[in-house]
């Protein structure tokens, strides 16, 4: 049965798209060689800060094992696990990393207007996380 493992976290410093395009070219090539797939939404709410939300889906194993790679890189901070169950089938199977990239406006239209206006993360909560996941789940 597959696994799905399913964070956030914030971005050490904003990418710019060479930096995300080397990030994704890294991950795709790592999760293919291990049967991982999933997807990354890579949020930017300004010029000061990002936030990642990404779903690894596979055998439990690989999945754990990417995590805890991820876990090391340098790219980001608070990492929070939302979600870490078995499943009945991927959801983003034909993707080794599907990407998703967001903007404050759309991620406004997203929680229809409803940002935490106190400056946290609206990524740090299971389902917000999966209204996010969702955009990308299309």
């Amino acid at each position: 049965m597959p696994y799905t493992l399913i964070y956030s976290s914030t971005a050490s410093f904003v990418l710019d798209d060479e930096e995300i395009s080397v990030l994704l070219d890294h991950a795709r090539e790592l999760n293919a060689a291990n049967d991982v797939t999933g997807l990354l939404v890579y949020v930017r709410f300004d010029d000061d800060r990002a936030a990642f939300v990404q779903v690894l889906e596979g055998d439990e194993n690989a999945v754990e094992q990417t995590y805890a790679r991820i876990q090391r890189d340098e790219l980001h901070t608070d990492l929070l696990v939302l979600v870490r169950a078995a499943i009945p089938q991927r959801r983003f199977s034909q993707w080794s990393m599907k990407f998703v990239r967001m903007n404050q406006a759309v991620l406004q239209q997203v929680f229809s207007g409803s940002m935490p206006a106190d400056g946290r993360s609206p990524l740090a909560d299971r389902a917000a996380a999966e209204r996010v996941i969702a955009v990308g789940d299309v």
